[in-house]
């Protein structure tokens, strides 16, 4: 509740901007129709879950990379010797990176619906290049 008219106002005014009204749903409601109808939701979900076991499996074969935590879906946490980022970033490898302390990189890796065997191998040609 706001009590203040001014602010009240300012705050109805944000919300239209936003799209938070509820003539605005029938867009919201149509895309999550799409998703959850004939089981799509589960199929993209099953597809990045793949994706994510086949890098981590990938990843646990390379003897510089060790996982930050278990990997249980698409997600993961690996790190590596200093030195891999600029070999991934040539090759177009696209992820969160950052530095980490005595020569160690990490990253987040991030399946998804769209990742095809192809990138992932890709990744992990990439990755295991000789500098």
């Amino acid at each position: 509740m706001i009590f203040d008219p001014a602010k009240a106002w300012e705050f109805e005014l944000r919300r239209k901007r936003a799209g938070h009204l509820f003539s605005k749903h029938r867009f919201l409601s149509a895309q999550f129709a799409a998703y959850l109808e004939d089981g799509l939701w589960l199929r993209l979900a099953t597809q990045a879950n793949a994706m994510g076991a086949r890098l981590a499996e990938g990843l646990a074969r390379v003897d510089s990379v060790t996982q930050k935590h278990p990997v249980q879906a698409n997600m993961m946490f690996p790190e590596w010797e200093a030195g891999i980022h600029a070999r991934l970033k040539a090759a177009g490898a696209e992820y969160y990176a950052w530095d980490l302390p005595e020569g160690r990189e990490g990253a987040r890796l991030v399946t998804s619906w769209s990742t095809t065997d192809a990138d992932v191998d890709g990744f992990l040609r990439a990755f295991e290049r000789d500098g």
